[in-house]
């Protein structure tokens, strides 16, 4: 049986420090709010950017969960990771 969108998303964000998981949580919350009120969520390069410099370790496992999670392999070579 194939898992589920929300368990792989459940997985991926239990490996993230809490801070990170803190993050996720604000980000749903407000994709929720943006739902209900019918506006559209900031891409994710927004969102990057509103987030700041972020250190190398941080940007290296957020490359590692996008990677695991999408398939996109040459994520660390487009980003000069």
């Amino acid at each position: 049986m194939a898992t589920s969108i929300v368990q792989q998303i459940l997985e991926e964000v239990e490996r993230l420090p809490l801070t990170r998981q803190q993050e996720v949580l604000r980000y749903l919350r407000g994709m929720e709010v943006d739902r209900q009120a019918g506006t559209k969520r900031a891409s994710v390069k927004a969102r990057l950017q509103d987030l700041g410099p972020m250190s190398r370790e941080d940007a290296e496992e957020m490359m590692r969960v996008i990677e695991e999670g999408c398939g996109m392999s040459s994520l660390k070579n487009r980003f000069h990771i």
